[in-house]
């Protein structure tokens, strides 16, 4: 993988992070980011996220 496709791939993953985050759904945040949630949830909404976008 070039540089800049890693860069643009990097990119996209935190914008899914950051977005998951900040609707802040208690039942998909981990309970160490104040919700009730699973690492399992949290990171299939992560990836939902990165393919919706």
């Amino acid at each position: 993988m070039s540089h800049s496709i890693a860069v643009i791939a990097g990119e996209a993953i935190v914008k899914a992070i950051k977005s998951v985050l900040a609707e802040g759904n208690p039942g998909i945040l981990t309970p160490d980011l104040g919700g009730k949630g699973t690492t399992e949830r949290l990171g299939k909404a992560i990836a939902t996220a990165l393919t919706n976008h």
